[in-house]
Parts: structure tokens; C-alpha cells; sequence
């Protein structure tokens, strides 16, 4: 996750897909997606790295569910 970062802080636009909130929660942008359409949209701003992580997974987690992943 670390190598897409320092890609992504180079100017590199990344597109991840992924099922794993852990590794959601270190994006900026997170995409739900239901039969190949955009249904919703959370915007998590930068990750800094700076134990802001938990509150990121707990928050992300919460929309996940209301979402009914």
C-alpha cells in the first residue's frame, strides 16, 4: 500500500478495487458500487498517517453497513 502512495503523491492518479475497509480507509475517495453503478460516495480527504486511521476504519466501516455491505 505504501509503493501506491508514494505513486499517488508523485502526481499518478490510483484505482484501487477492493472488498478490504482496511485498506479503503487509507484513500481518499471511496466509490460504493452496486451491479456496476456508482450508488454512493464518501470523501475521506488525505490520509496523513498520523493515528487518524481508526476514526478513518470506524467511520468507513459505519457508511459500509448503511450502504448494506
Amino acid at each position: 500500500m505504501e509503493l501506491l502512495a508514494d505513486i499517488n503523491r508523485s502526481g499518478t492518479t490510483i484505482l484501487l478495487v477492493t472488498h478490504n475497509a482496511k485498506i479503503a480507509s487509507r484513500t481518499e475517495r471511496v466509490l460504493f458500487m452496486l451491479d456496476g453503478s456508482v450508488v454512493s460516495e464518501r470523501r475521506l480527504g488525505k490520509y496523513t498517517g498520523n493515528g487518524d486511521i481508526r476514526a478513518r476504519e470506524e467511520g468507513l466501516s459505519s457508511w459500509l453497513l448503511e450502504m448494506g455491505f
